[in-house]
C-alpha cells in the first residue's frame, strides 16, 4: 500500500479528552469509521510502555499493520493484550483520500490531544482563489469538518476542541505557557467554560447572535463561513482567536483542569 499521508495543506479536527487516550483514539477512529466509507486502514502500534511527546519520536519503534476496509477494533484489543497500544491509524477514504487519526504532541505527563488531518483542498488557500467550483468544495469539505468535530464532541466529551487549518491543538501546558492565539475555531465544553458562561455571552455581544452555536455538551465558538461561521474580517477573526486563547488559557488554570 502506497504511503497513506494527506497532502499539504492540512486541515485539522482535534480534541483534548477526558477519557484515557488510547481509549480516545479508538473512539475517533470508530467515529470516522461509522460516518464514511473507508477503505483501507494502517494502524500503527509501540509497545505499552513507551514514552513520548510527540507520534514523530517513536519512529524506530512504529510497529505498522495493514487493514482492508474499516473497523480494527479488534485488532486494537488484541494488540493491547499482547503488550502493544496504538498511536497513530491512517484511513484511505472514498471520496476524502487519506485521513490520519493520531495522538498529538503533548508535554510529559499530559494526556495527548487526539487530532483528526487529511488534505485541507481549497481551504488552505486564500477565498478569492476559490472561484464558484473551489467554494462549493470549500463549503462540502467544511461542513464534514464541523459535523465530524460535533459527532467526536458528543461521543468523548472532550474538555476542548478545534478545527483549523495548519494548526495545531495545544495540550494544557501549551495554552497556559506558550500560546498566544490559536488560530481556527474552537469547542468548549461546558465542564471547562463553568460559570464563566458571561464570557460566550460578550463573544455573541461583540461579535453577533451567530457566533456560538451551543452543542450536546458544550459550546462551537466559529467565525468562519465554510465551517457555519458567520462571517467576519481577518481583524475580527484575529482578536477573537486571542480572546478565546486567552480563556482557554484561563480556565485551565482554574482548579488544574487539564491535568
Amino acid at each position: 500500500m502506497e504511503n497513506l499521508s494527506p497532502e499539504a495543506p492540512h486541515l485539522s479536527i482535534a480534541v483534548y479528552p477526558s477519557i484515557g487516550e488510547d481509549q480516545a483514539l479508538r473512539e475517533v477512529y470508530a467515529t470516522l469509521c461509522e460516518a464514511n466509507e473507508v477503505l483501507h486502514s494502517r494502524i500503527s502500534l509501540v509497545p505499552v510502555e513507551a514514552r513520548f511527546e510527540s507520534v514523530s519520536d517513536l519512529a524506530d519503534s512504529l510497529h505498522v499493520i495493514d487493514v482492508s476496509g474499516a473497523n480494527v477494533s479488534r485488532l486494537f484489543e488484541e494488540k493491547e493484550g499482547e503488550g502493544f497500544r496504538a498511536v497513530r491509524v491512517q484511513l484511505l477514504e472514498k471520496t476524502l483520500g487519506v485521513v490520519v487519526a493520531e495522538l498529538s504532541r503533548a508535554e510529559p505527563g499530559e494526556i495527548h490531544p487526539v487530532s483528526v488531518a487529511l488534505s485541507a483542498d481549497v481551504l488552505g488557500f486564500p477565498e478569492f482563489l476559490w472561484e464558484r467550483e473551489g467554494g462549493y468544495r470549500a463549503f462540502l469539505l467544511g461542513e464534514w469538518a464541523r459535523k465530524t468535530l460535533q459527532s467526536i464532541c458528543d461521543r468523548l466529551d472532550p474538555l476542548y476542541g478545534h478545527l483549523g487549518v495548519e494548526e495545531t491543538l495545544p495540550s494544557p501546558s501549551g495554552f497556559r505557557e506558550v500560546c498566544d492565539r490559536v488560530r481556527g475555531e474552537f469547542y468548549l465544553s461546558k465542564r471547562l467554560v463553568g460559570v464563566r458562561k458571561d464570557f460566550l455571552d460578550a463573544l455573541t455581544l461583540d461579535y453577533g447572535s451567530g457566533l456560538v452555536s451551543t452543542w450536546h455538551k458544550g459550546f462551537f465558538i466559529c467565525s468562519w463561513p465554510p465551517f457555519g461561521g458567520l462571517g467576519l474580517s481577518d481583524e475580527e477573526a484575529r482578536s477573537l482567536e486571542v480572546k478565546v486563547t486567552k480563556f482557554v488559557a484561563e480556565m485551565l488554570g482554574v482548579g488544574r483542569l487539564g491535568q
